[in-house]
């Protein structure tokens, strides 16, 4: 659960951003779609993983739908846990995306777009030589956020799977509170959070390295 749940996140975030900046009224939108950032977690309430079970939305969805390969309990089958974790982690992320992203898009100087309308550029053409280029650093902090989150997701997979079906969800920071806890070898457990945490340095370092010189940008 890394690249392709980031790249979701930025990407849903961007379009949801642009969609709903200049829209009237949208506030409960962008609520609903922030909620997600919001909602508590524990073993007994597993939240929205519980719209991909047997009795929730997405099944019964599908069952409307007569796709009957699609109307089955997704947390139970290996072919489909994955998908379902990584849609529910982009959900819960994507509403934190679209906030930078709206913070961002009201510092870009109206000036530019009015050149770009004289100039006769297309939504298309504005967006890839203005609008995108001016978001760098918010999609810089978002990357960032994002390898974090997926990197120390527990809270998610622990409350809907527990790693399962047949170890096909499972993530370090669950694989390091099982070997330290439930097969009681602390000292494994120590190693697999010390590489955690190294790997999530990474990001961090490369994030303090553009902020104190971001000159060193090629």
């Amino acid at each position: 659960m890394g690249p392709v749940p980031s790249a979701a996140h930025d990407h849903s975030g961007l379009g949801f951003a642009l969609l709903l900046k200049r829209t009237m009224g949208m506030t409960v939108v962008r609520t609903m779609i922030f909620l997600g950032m919001v909602v508590p977690w524990s073993s007994e309430d597993p939240g929205p993983v519980s719209l991909l079970e047997n009795s929730g939305l997405i099944p019964h969805l599908f069952k409307a739908l007569d796709i009957q390969g699609l109307n089955v309990n997704w947390i139970a089958h290996p072919q489909t846990a994955l998908v379902a974790l990584i849609a529910t982690s982009v959900w819960l992320w994507v509403g934190y995306a679209m906030v930078v992203y709206i913070a961002g898009l009201t510092t870009i100087p109206t000036v530019f777009y009015d050149v770009a309308a004289i100039e006769g550029s297309s939504r298309t053409q504005t967006l890839r030589w203005i609008t995108l280029p001016m978001l760098k650093n918010s999609t810089g902090v978002i990357v960032l956020m994002t390898i974090i989150w997926e990197l120390k997701l527990f809270d998610l997979v622990y409350a809907s799977t527990g790693g399962g079906p047949g170890n096909s969800t499972n993530v370090m920071a669950l694989e390091m509170y099982l070997t330290a806890f439930k097969f009681n070898d602390p000292g494994k457990g120590m190693a697999i959070a010390v590489i955690l945490t190294l790997m999530t340095l990474i990001p961090i370092s490369f994030s303090v390295r553009q902020t104190l010189n971001p000159q060193s940008e090629s």
